[in-house]
């Protein structure tokens, strides 16, 4: 951003239909209350938490066919990468399971379970059962 706000200082952004709220650290709270245009479009900044911001949560359903619930298995499912860049991506401290960091790329991952790979996105294993082959069907959401 051109305000030179790190990321570390700005959280969760809640969007809405045609508002949105977006946390941020005290100490550049100033900076964006400032903001009067975003690129050409002007807006409205104003401190305080807006409850009738409504969050319109949409995913994108993803099928596939993995040979176990291990997690490289499943995020090179759900990212569209080989396992081994999938591996790479766990090892590289890139995954987090339930908000907890993976690092093991064997772990199993439970149908509920919520994923997030940085630079590709949050997952959540929906469904998966088992084919006649002994392979698992999977069902994943992706946020967008």
């Amino acid at each position: 951003m051109s305000l030179d706000i790190k990321r570390e200082c700005i959280g969760d952004i809640i969007v809405g239909e045609g508002k949105s709220c977006t946390f941020v650290y005290e100490t550049v709270a100033d900076d964006v209350l400032s903001v009067s245009r975003i690129g050409k479009v002007g807006v409205k900044v104003k401190e305080g938490f807006d409850e009738t911001i409504v969050s319109q949560i949409s995913f994108k359903e993803i099928s596939s066919t993995v040979s176990s619930l291990r997690m490289d298995g499943v995020v090179s499912a759900a990212c569209g990468v080989s396992r081994d860049k999938a591996s790479s991506l766990i090892r590289s401290s890139l995954v987090s399971l339930d908000q907890k960091c993976v690092t093991s790329a064997s772990q199993k991952i439970d149908i509920g379970g919520v994923f997030s790979v940085r630079g590709h996105g949050k997952f959540q294993l929906v469904s998966c059962r088992d084919t006649k082959k002994g392979r698992i069907n999977i069902v994943i959401k992706k946020y967008l």
